[in-house]
């Protein structure tokens, strides 16, 4: 008797945990060595260095998704993988990659003189380049999740990163300010690039269908629309803050914001990039896809609501410690960005499961009227300071999820009460965690900055796992007992 075909809901849960063990490695190697990175150019750098970075970054966030126009994610979701279908997105990544180029070079010093950095000019020139390498790492990374191959993608990151550590320190150490973050940019792209490229074994480019073009461009055209909408959303901040404020105040925002951002891609990024490609390979299996959902966010929410917290109690030392007094602007924006944080894990995969099962004009369509909304309101609390634009972030980042989730409700059997039950246990004990920091900070009000960030971590780590225990064993134990399998190959 032949042996039974493995279940497809097992055989693809088991390479999800494997791809979510690679990417969290890589993730948090990556964003380690980036960490390392900000707090090294922060006391080398001033706050206008990472501000006129930041400028550049508004801009580049706007090119670079038009430019491959949505073909990698449309060929990750296709059910084709034939190489004449990658060969036609490879062309049209490339020639769009070299208009986009072309753009930039161009249109750099009408940029500049709208944010009134005429430094800009050049910035923005020598990153235009960028975009061709932009466009071949998408393709490439696009292969990688097509396939699962999580393991390929970690090790390329994690030379990329190293590299971008080495070069961007030796360039800032050598006295040339803002080009450092410049010299990183470039080092990690193409290292990662070339890295990634190899383990692939190459991409196909000969040939080219037309019709498969507008097939792809059918779906493509939904995340170029969603990465307008992505713009509003995670950049119009960016954008209003340079433009009223000046470079300087968005250095400070910047640095805040680029915290907050490792944080989130630390503790959620590493599910949520598995999640589209699984997901993808499950459309005609909601039951699979919504035990999916509930299930990452089971496990997230028991690392990253405590985390999350626990910078909103410590940020003021953290700050000084981590990199220098002349940073303490940022700790204000800082603690309010962390609380949007916490409500990002709840909606974390959820756009993702949406568009894996093919509705990717739903995300659009939240996303341009959150967007919107955003856009005015940054707009409005621009002129009143950090502060008020962090809180329309915050705010923002939290009304998103019950929209997000009854749409969710349309296409897999979620429950509003199963799926928040999912965070009981976790959130009480960040409350445990929270109360007890709160009763212990005056205690350490007379030690220096460092010995006190070191002693409410350890605090704040021991009440969390005490309180995770007494709470969530079965949860803590089914964490540690899928991490052993993981990591053990089984």
């Amino acid at each position: 008797m032949s042996p039974a075909a493995p279940d497809r809901g097992s055989t693809l849960r088991d390479r999800a945990d494997t791809g979510v063990a690679w990417s969290a490695f890589h993730i948090w190697g990556t964003k380690g060595l980036q960490l390392g990175l900000i707090l090294v150019l922060a006391r080398l750098l001033t706050p206008r260095d990472f501000g006129l970075f930041a400028m550049a970054q508004v801009v580049l966030s706007l090119l670079h998704p038009v430019a491959v126009q949505g073909i990698p994610e449309a060929l990750v979701q296709s059910d084709r993988d034939d190489d004449r279908t990658w060969a036609t997105g490879f062309r049209v990544v490339m020639v769009g990659s070299v208009a986009a180029a072309a753009a930039l070079v161009l249109a750099a010093p009408a940029l500049a003189g709208l944010f009134s950095a005429s430094d800009l000019t050049g910035i923005l020139r020598w990153l235009a380049p960028g975009a061709l390498l932009y466009g071949l790492h998408a393709m490439a990374f696009a292969r990688i999740r097509s396939e699962l191959a999580f393991s390929a993608h970690a090790r390329a990151g994690l030379a990329g990163g190293a590299a971008e550590l080495v070069v961007g320190v030796a360039v800032a150490a050598a006295g040339f300010g803002v080009w450092a973050l410049v010299a990183g940019f470039y080092t990690t792209l193409v290292v990662e690039t070339a890295l990634l490229l190899r383990a692939t074994g190459g991409l196909p480019w000969r040939g080219y269908d037309a019709a498969e073009y507008r097939r792809l461009l059918r779906f493509g055209r939904y995340i170029v629309a969603g990465s307008f909408t992505t713009f509003l959303n995670r950049r119009s901040d960016d954008f209003f803050v340079g433009l009223l404020l000046g470079a300087e105040v968005l250095g400070f925002y910047n640095v805040a914001y680029r915290l907050l951002e490792l944080m989130t891609t630390v503790f959620l990024r590493a599910v949520d990039r598995v999640a589209f490609p699984v997901f993808s390979k499950l459309q005609s299996a909601p039951r699979l896809v919504a035990d999916g959902i509930r299930t990452s966010f089971r496990f997230t929410s028991l690392v990253a609501f405590p985390a999350f917290a626990g910078l909103i109690m410590v940020a003021p030392d953290a700050v000084v410690v981590a990199l220098g007094g002349q940073w303490t602007p940022a700790v204000a924006p800082l603690r309010i960005l962390a609380l949007g944080g916490v409500a990002l894990c709840a909606t974390n995969v959820l756009p993702g499961a949406i568009r894996a099962a093919g509705y990717p004009q739903w995300n659009v369509t939240i996303a341009a009227v959150k967007g919107v909304l955003l856009a005015a309101a940054f707009y409005a609390a621009a002129g009143l300071g950090l502060e008020a634009v962090a809180w329309v972030f915050a705010v923002g980042i939290t009304l998103e999820f019950p929209v997000y989730f009854a749409a969710a409700r349309r296409l897999f059997p979620l429950s509003w009460r199963g799926y928040l039950a999912e965070a009981a246990a976790p959130l009480a004990g960040t409350a445990v965690m929270v109360a007890a920091l709160w009763l212990l900070s005056p205690a350490l009000e007379g030690l220096n900055p460092t010995l006190r960030l070191t002693g409410m971590v350890v605090a704040g780590v021991a009440v969390y796992v005490g309180a995770a225990l007494l709470l969530a064993r079965g949860r803590v134990k089914a964490v540690y007992a899928r991490a052993r399998r993981v990591t053990s190959g089984r």
